[in-house]
């Protein structure tokens, strides 16, 4: 199981969205962008992240489970 792919499109999306995110913000500084960080964009960013992180230690698990399983277990 690969999940190169899916990971990549996912840190890539990301990044698209923190860019144009960084663009908004030049020019939106009233309440609703405070609120809009806080409620929205933060727990965003910061679940994708976890995301990323969990789908890096899956990859591991799965590398793992796939050389014990060929008979490589070094």
């Amino acid at each position: 199981m690969q999940v190169d792919a899916g990971r990549g499109k996912l840190y890539d999306a990301l990044e698209v969205v923190r860019h144009q995110w960084r663009e908004v913000c030049d020019s939106w500084s009233d309440g609703t962008n405070a609120a809009f960080r806080e409620q929205t964009w933060d727990p965003l960013e910061r679940l994708t992240g976890d995301c990323l992180r969990r789908i890096d230690r899956l990859r591991t698990i799965l590398n793992e489970c796939r050389r014990q399983c060929e008979g490589r277990d070094t």
